[in-house]
């Protein structure tokens, strides 16, 4: 386990591991933006009352015409991805979160 601390990490704390995304939870990725509840249209021409339905409906849109498969799980099997357990004592603290 790597003591971020210490600065003691070693390649030997990472493992490698690979992105498979199941057909089941591409099914209930789907399933999730299919049940999307839309707001009513906003009263304002601006953004502040959060995001336009427009863009949203767009958004939503785009997300269910992905394919998942080419796009995204590709793009990481590409890359090497490694993981490690960290130690930190007293926790992890980051600033302004």
């Amino acid at each position: 386990m790597a003591d971020i601390f210490s600065g003691e990490a070693k390649a030997s704390d990472l493992e490698r591991f690979s992105v498979h995304i199941g057909d089941r939870d591409l099914i209930d990725l789907r399933a999730r933006l299919d049940r999307a509840r839309l707001p009513k249209s906003e009263t304002v021409l601006d953004a502040t009352q959060g995001i336009e339905l427009k863009r949203l409906v767009t958004l939503l849109d785009a997300w269910r015409a992905h394919d998942w498969r080419e796009g995204a799980q590709l793009r990481l099997l590409r890359t090497g991805k490694v993981s490690a357990a960290i130690h930190a004592p007293g926790g992890v603290h980051a600033a302004g979160v």
